[in-house]
């Protein structure tokens, strides 16, 4: 954060979270292209790049006149990983047992979802009501966070 010339306090956690956020939604690290230092701090080089053109952004927006400023749509809020991952805990808490089984082992995986045959036979059930239950549970999980006001796109 230094070398981009600034200090403050709140960018340099918010890059840590997004950064964080960013590699748990699905990084593509690579070790025959690269170290994982590397690989993470381009992560974090990128969002710190993207928080200082947003905040550049914001603040040529209040010398615009009034109704240009109106027309310039800020990029909406991303809630923080910690925001999310308990927004998330609580919606799961409204899923039936079985619902709530599956999903948990799923976040638990590393490839973020549990082959349905090899839960089928934790949960001694059929595949079928796996994949049932798992797709019952993310449209009601999308449904809660939605009301809940976390968009997830």
């Amino acid at each position: 954060m230094k070398s981009f010339g600034s200090t403050r306090e709140h960018l340099v956690d918010q890059a840590v979270n997004d950064a964080a956020h960013r590699v748990w939604e699905g990084g593509s690290f690579d070790p025959a292209k690269g170290d994982l230092d590397s690989y993470l701090l381009s992560i974090a080089r990128n969002v710190v790049r993207s928080q200082l053109r947003a905040e550049a952004i914001r603040g040529y927006t209040q010398l615009l006149p009034p109704n240009l400023a109106e027309r310039i749509e800020p990029e909406p809020a991303r809630p923080s990983p910690g925001d999310l991952l308990a927004n998330l805990m609580a919606c799961i808490a409204h899923l039936s047992d079985l619902q709530q089984r599956v999903v948990l082992a799923d976040l638990r995986h590393p490839d973020a979802i549990v082959p349905a045959r090899d839960l089928a036979e934790q949960l001694g059930t059929t595949s079928n009501t796996v994949y049932v239950a798992r797709n019952k549970a993310h449209k009601k999980l999308a449904r809660l966070l939605e009301e809940r006001g976390v968009s997830l796109t």
